[in-house]
């Protein structure tokens, strides 16, 4: 069977490899003090990069829109460690939309699309189990909605997440500048939702069994 490819990021993919998403708690922002939490936690996140102003604003108006939820991952112990925002692109535009057409990087047979956006994942021994957990939920809700694809906006120090999880580039016409990220380079991926697991399977992928067969009781969609 085939092996995930060894890149230069595969120190970082034996790490991911060893996610046990039994230790992550997962949910949706809900209430006031739910937003305050991701606002914190993308501050955090986001100010260790170049040229992100430590001010913000870390919400907008697609945050409570009813095209977008965002998710808050945990670790066992309470500690808030990861945030993502989810957009249905059957219920608005799609963010991307800004910087690239979607048209241009989606066929037909790839939509309804969602786009995955404002991962900010906190520094801890516990965040890898926080962050796939975070993943695997919004997956299975694109799953369950029957979307196609889900897309995001990579720039290079995110990237061997999405490698890992086998998103595709969407070539050239993709790239773009993220002025939320500093002006940071970004590289539109995409991943088929219905057909992720035996993508996975094919490959080998370590977290295949825990990503797509199990729901676990702590992770709430």
């Amino acid at each position: 069977m085939e092996q995930i490819t060894i890149t230069p990021r595969s120190a970082r993919h034996e790490r991911y490899a060893n996610a046990d998403l039994t230790r992550a708690i997962v949910r949706r922002a809900q209430s006031d003090d739910d937003w305050q939490l991701v606002a914190r936690l993308r501050k955090d996140g986001f100010t260790r990069i170049r040229g992100v102003a430590t001010e913000g604003p870390w919400l907008d108006d697609l945050d409570r829109s009813e095209a977008t939820f965002s998710l808050l991952g945990f670790a066992l112990n309470g500690t808030p460690l990861a945030t993502m925002r989810v957009q249905d692109g059957r219920r608005s535009p799609l963010e991307l939309r800004q910087f690239v057409d979607p048209a241009i990087i989606l066929g037909a047979a790839e939509r309804p699309a969602a786009q995955f956006g404002r991962l900010s994942v906190l520094r801890s021994v516990e965040n890898t189990h926080v962050m796939f957990g975070v993943f695997q939920c919004a997956w299975h809700w694109c799953f369950r909605e029957g979307i196609k694809t889900i897309v995001i906006a990579s720039p290079s120090w995110s990237k061997s997440i999405y490698d890992f999880m086998h998103f595709q580039s969407a070539g050239e016409t993709g790239r773009f500048l993220h002025h939320f990220a500093g002006d940071a380079p970004h590289e539109t991926m995409k991943l088929p939702v219905q057909t992720a697991e035996p993508l996975w399977r094919d490959h080998g992928h370590p977290l295949s069994d825990q990503f797509f067969c199990t729901q676990y009781p702590q992770i709430q969609a």
